[in-house]
């Protein structure tokens, strides 16, 4: 037990979760959640955590949908 965490919990992501209490969480949109480990404001926040669903309609497994992600966004990962 995670004595003290603050619960996440999405439906529309589908997930629930404990994080520290004294991170914060920003809302970007719907399908995403970013929790930072410095008050957003006050300083820039230099260590985060972001998870975001995304769509997988082939039904593709891990490996190969990793593979198609990467293709598809090269440009943004490096």
């Amino acid at each position: 037990e995670a004595a003290g965490w603050k619960t996440y919990t999405s439906s529309s992501l589908g997930i629930t979760f404990k994080y520290p209490n004294n991170w914060y969480e920003i809302r970007r949109q719907p399908e995403e959640i970013n929790l930072v480990t410095t008050n957003p404001n006050l300083v820039a926040n230099l260590e985060s955590l972001s998870i975001k669903r995304y769509e997988n309609p082939a039904k593709l497994g891990s490996k190969d949908w990793w593979r198609n992600f990467r293709g598809e966004n090269a440009k943004y990962l490096d």
